[in-house]
């Protein structure tokens, strides 16, 4: 354990040499950049099923709405898959230890929500926000923060198991049923980006992802498990 703390320590030690002692070098000037990456969001969704999600169906469903069990209470006492999607981004860097950046984030595959054994509940949002960044070190290796604010739509999916016969029919048919909601949104964090010369990058970053209005409660978490990063 001790040799294992010694180790990490002593990595971390290095980095930060290495950062300082390549600080001269063509890193961290003001410039444009794009990049492309793959996040991660994991679940935190705290909506209430009953109180915050079934009345964002059509009243003309109603009679189908019927088989949708109540008492669920709030997501976050059930189990939700996570997601991957795809993220593209450009900033600028208007001096060594501030940059401005627009991003787009699209879950490309959807949260999935299983309730009484069943998905019953499946999300798949994208976001667009603008965020200011703030870089700690200069160098190859440039730890930051981040904090960003814009839009989440995000589609919803109820799947249903609807009877095909009369009273004790064991022939069901699955039908999914769709709905838009939509918010504004804030999200913050971090990360670090490793240089491999002053134009490429690669980078790995968390942030948290709040909306609110018809979107809020599905909160998540987006980890950016590898990020590509051209600097102009």
């Amino acid at each position: 354990m001790r040799s294992g703390i010694r180790t990490t320590v002593c990595t971390l030690a290095l980095l930060v040499i290495m950062s300082s002692a390549t600080q001269a070098d063509d890193y961290t000037d003001p410039g444009f950049y794009v990049g492309l990456g793959i996040p991660l969001g994991l679940d935190n969704f705290d909506a209430d099923f009953d109180r915050d999600i079934v009345p964002l169906f059509p009243p003309l469903l109603s009679p189908i709405l019927a088989l949708v069990p109540t008492g669920v209470g709030s997501l976050k006492d059930y189990s939700t898959r996570p997601a991957f999607g795809v993220r593209i981004y450009t900033g600028y860097k208007i001096m060594r230890y501030v940059a401005v950046e627009a991003e787009f984030d699209w879950m490309a595959t959807r949260f999935k929500t299983r309730i009484n054994g069943a998905p019953l509940l499946e999300s798949r949002p994208w976001t667009a926000v603008g965020n200011v960044k703030g870089y700690i070190l200069k160098g190859q290796v440039q730890p930051f923060v981040r904090v960003g604010a814009g839009w989440m739509s995000n589609d919803l999916f109820m799947n249903l198991s609807v009877p095909l016969g009369g009273a004790g029919s064991t022939d069901f048919r699955l039908i999914s049923i769709g709905r838009n909601v939509s918010g504004a949104v804030v999200r913050f964090g971090g990360g670090i980006e490793l240089y491999g010369n002053e134009h490429a990058a690669v980078s790995i970053d968390f942030s948290y992802v709040m909306p609110f209005g018809d979107a809020d409660g599905f909160d998540y978490w987006s980890i950016g498990l590898f990020n590509m990063q051209y600097r102009f």
